[in-house]
């Protein structure tokens, strides 16, 4: 016993308990200061990327009417996000810095919810160690940055489960923890469809947990929920049958499917797993340091997590890890395997960052492993262990935020309006919002054309007009959304025509070329190479 535990054993009971949450408390309030500051700093180093300008696009020229009724025939996305960003824009504006800031808001408060969460479900110390990691994981951070739904989504998800445990674990029959789960399990459809597997999850869980306990406990257990999931599934019942219309190609709600998204290969699963930790393009040896941490902390705390104020009620008992750790397993692995499933049977859906919520349970896994050290040789060692965790999820963050991360898209139509003579511009594999970009204001038909990834046979007839009305013509053409046979095919369209690429601006994720027609260059027609750029990025003739 430590010198704390037998000093709080002489103590009253009320005693112990208020020193108990005043101790959370100052623990809770540091790991929310970090939070806060690791999502505040380099929070406008990225300039807006297409994503978040369709976010701003919609939220602040879009009515309140437009975005339930027009968007999801455009947006694969529910549209809670846009209405709380629409409300935001109106009180604090549409600049970098405001928008994102909704981000860090929603960010800072999962952390505080997560720590919530692991204390209810286990303990103080296992509650600290998994908000600490929500708050230095590369993932969340740059969700936290980025004016998208992502860091509400994952706030929603830690809720949603919150009150679960709330419903199954300890019990709790009252209408304010059905009201509080129905309500959070609500917002989180309407915020994101991967949210619906989160939803999988807990019904997968509960049906184990059914068969886990006394006859007459899961009698009582299912007949409440099975009330709970049908006013969820009533208040959800828009979303779902527009989901269901677009699953089955029922035009119009068809053209809003992601048709971006590649089919996935099996590396993408450990893939998943290393950027809960460290998220973007900085897979290295840490990454590999991550999955293997987190493996064996978190199969520890599957071996050795009891359930002490349970007895096994039959074989699943003996068989399963405890009942809590399994709750966390089954977090993790629906949400991800399922649609993974999915991508490879049905329809690619599958991308890394929509299993967000699945990092909930891996965090919650681990964190409990390193607290189960505590009754090994290793019992005071696990704060090193806690410490070396955390101490390489924040250089990771430091890493993050000196790279770029997004498409660079701002600066790119910046530096072409920089080194352009008056320049059009064609963007390739994204669109043209009525703003563009904020900075440059870039605006209409006279001054940008979008050319979808669906149309590349058009783009050798659209910069042919572009020349012929005598514009300098720039192609930004988008590395995510356009694969390497497209690319192809845009070479193609601009040989045939006899145009070539005669100078380029380097920037992360977006290929700006500006096209020069090969009759007007003292370079020869069938010399194709690409320019090259200085460090400083001006423009060099190729």
């Amino acid at each position: 016993m430590s010198v704390t535990d037998t000093v709080a054993s002489t103590l009253p009971d009320g005693v112990t308990e208020r020193v108990d949450d005043l101790e959370s408390a100052a623990l809770l309030g540091v790991v929310l200061v970090v939070a806060l500051v690791v999502r505040l700093r380099a929070l406008t180093a990225e300039s807006l990327w297409m994503d978040e300008v369709y976010s701003i696009t919609y939220a602040t020229e879009r009515s309140t009417l437009a975005i339930l009724t027009e968007l999801p025939l455009e947006d694969p996305h529910p549209p809670l996000y846009y209405l709380l960003l629409r409300g935001w824009t109106a009180v604090f504006g549409a600049s970098t810095v405001a928008t994102r800031a909704l981000s860090v808001v929603f960010g800072v408060a999962a952390v505080g919810l997560l720590f919530a969460l692991g204390r209810r479900l286990y303990d103080r110390e296992t509650a600290t160690v998994a908000a600490a990691m929500l708050a230095l994981s590369g993932m969340h951070l740059y969700f936290s940055q980025d004016t998208r739904m992502y860091s509400l989504y994952t706030a929603l998800a830690v809720a949603s489960l919150y009150w679960y445990v709330r419903l199954v674990f300890d019990g709790d029959r009252s209408r304010r923890t059905a009201a509080g789960y129905v309500a959070t399990t609500v917002l989180l459809g309407y915020t994101h469809v991967f949210g619906l597997f989160l939803v999988l999850a807990q019904n997968c869980y509960l049906a184990i947990h059914a068969l886990r306990v006394e006859r007459s406990q899961a009698v009582e257990l299912l007949r409440n929920w099975v009330g709970t999931q049908a006013v969820t599934a009533l208040l959800l019942g828009p979303f779902l049958a527009v989901l269901g219309m677009r699953l089955l190609g029922y035009p119009p709600f068809d053209t809003a499917s992601p048709t971006w998204i590649p089919v996935p290969e099996p590396g993408l699963l450990v893939d998943t797993v290393a950027r809960y930790f460290e998220y973007g393009w900085l897979w290295d040896s840490w990454a590999i340091g991550f999955i293997a941490a987190s493996l064996a902390l978190a199969g520890w705390a599957l071996v050795s997590d009891t359930d002490p104020d349970e007895f096994p009620t039959g074989r699943l008992d003996r068989l399963l890890p405890s009942r809590r750790t399994t709750f966390l397993l089954v977090v993790l692995v629906v949400p991800v395997v399922v649609p993974f499933a999915v991508s490879l049977t049905v329809e690619p859906i599958y991308r890394a960052k929509y299993t967000a919520a699945a990092s909930i349970g891996l965090f919650l896994l681990v964190a409990r492993g390193i607290a189960e050290l505590r009754w090994t040789n290793l019992g005071v060692g696990r704060f090193a262990v806690a410490g070396l965790l955390l101490l390489a999820m924040a250089g990771s963050v430091v890493a993050l935020q000196g790279s770029p991360q997004n498409p660079q898209w701002e600066d790119a139509v910046e530096g072409v309006e920089r080194h352009g003579d008056d320049p059009h511009i064609v963007v390739v594999g994204g669109n043209v919002p009525e703003r563009f970009y904020p900075a440059v204001h870039v605006a209409g038909e006279e001054s940008a054309t979008a050319v979808q990834t669906s149309e590349l046979d058009t783009i050798g007839d659209v910069v042919a007009e572009r020349h012929a009305r005598g514009d300098q013509v720039w192609l930004l053409i988008s590395r995510w959304r356009t694969n390497r046979s497209q690319r192809r095919v845009i070479g193609d369209q601009l040989g045939d025509r006899e145009f070539r690429t005669d100078g380029r601006l380097e920037y992360f994720a977006v290929w700006t070329l500006r096209i020069g027609n090969a009759t007007d260059s003292e370079t020869t027609a069938g010399s194709r190479q690409p320019a090259t750029v200085r460090t400083d990025g001006a423009v060099r003739n190729g």
